[in-house]
């Protein structure tokens, strides 16, 4: 094998190894550890439990499709919105009691109007609070649905517990970073067979000649 060649194999495996990086450090967790969907109409008590994938913090929140408009909708969450908005009617009236015990050990209690903080995109929802976890430690979360609102029960909520979103743009960055790394040295393993590949050619080619003029 040319040292070409032997060259190409080695990047070309480098770039495999850091391909495979990229995909499984990624895809070796689940972002999104629980979800369960709540009627907001009625009076109820949900029950989530996960087991903490890492030492992080996981995020708890209510998520829901996009049904009114985006500030109404924010405010029917109690979401904060731009002082030049005014909600009129369309006023935080759900209110959620939530508790987070790790075992017997309660870690966190509080109510959904606690919290103003929220996100949007293809869903709009609202974050009820972060907390810290410790890898391969079970959790409950229990919510109880204390003032309903049956106007958002057309924008199917549910409950989320997630790893946090920090937490979660970091290994994108660092998956996404490995998995172009890949692309590049494929690109350089490519490149570098084929350049040896010419030059073989060419010092075969050049060979004959020079044995035909002799």
């Amino acid at each position: 094998m040319s040292l070409a060649a032997k060259m190409s194999a080695i990047v070309f495996l480098l770039a495999l190894f850091s391909f495979l990086y990229g995909y499984i450090s990624y895809e070796k967790y689940d972002w999104v550890a629980a979800e369960k969907p709540i009627n907001v109409a009625v009076h109820g008590e949900y029950r989530i439990s996960f087991r903490s994938q890492m030492d992080a913090k996981y995020e708890l929140k209510l998520e829901t499709q996009r049904a009114f408009e985006l500030n109404e909708q924010k405010c029917l969450l109690g979401i904060k919105i731009s002082d030049t908005f005014r909600c009129g009617d369309k006023i935080e009236r759900l209110i959620l009691q939530w508790s987070i015990s790790e075992g017997s050990n309660e870690i966190a209690v509080g109510r959904s109007n606690d919290s103003a903080f929220g996100f949007w995109g293809p869903t709009i929802g609202k974050s009820l609070y972060n907390f810290q976890t410790e890898k391969g430690k079970d959790y409950e979360i229990k919510v109880q649905v204390v003032n309903t609102d049956p106007s958002l029960a057309v924008t199917n909520p549910s409950l989320k517990i997630s790893i946090g979103r920090s937490v979660h743009k970091d290994a994108v960055v660092v998956s996404s970073l490995a998995i172009y790394l890949s692309y590049i040295l494929a690109s350089i393993a490519a490149l570098t067979w084929l350049v040896g590949f010419v030059y073989r050619r060419w010092i075969q080619k050049h060979n004959k000649q020079r044995q035909a003029d002799a």
